[in-house]
């Protein structure tokens, strides 16, 4: 028999963790989650679809297929993923539309 464990679930943060991080809940992105155990399971299961910011944490369809292979995070590893979204930047390429609606 398999232990059961619990899938589909978002992935939720300390408010300590999440700081600085409210103003982006409700935004999603189009991302790639990549998940698995180090060896050679990791970065196995790949899943490119929408991420949701709440104001806990992480969901959206990505990280809720995600969370079927999920193993617990070093404190470093939520750091590092606190430290990417803080200092997310993005350029646009251009715009759709904009001459059309002048």
């Amino acid at each position: 028999m398999i232990e059961p464990h619990p899938d589909l679930v978002p992935f939720s943060f300390t408010s300590k963790e999440f700081d600085n991080l409210n103003e982006l809940a409700e935004l999603s992105l189009l991302v790639r989650i990549s998940s698995g155990s180090n060896g050679t399971r990791y970065g196995t299961f790949c899943f490119n679809e929408d991420l949701l910011l709440t104001h806990k944490g992480l969901s959206g369809p990505t990280v809720l297929q995600v969370s079927n292979y999920w193993a617990e995070v070093s404190k470093k590893d939520r750091q590092t993923l606190k430290v990417f979204i803080t200092n997310w930047s993005v350029k646009p390429a251009g715009t759709l539309g904009w001459k059309k609606q002048k």
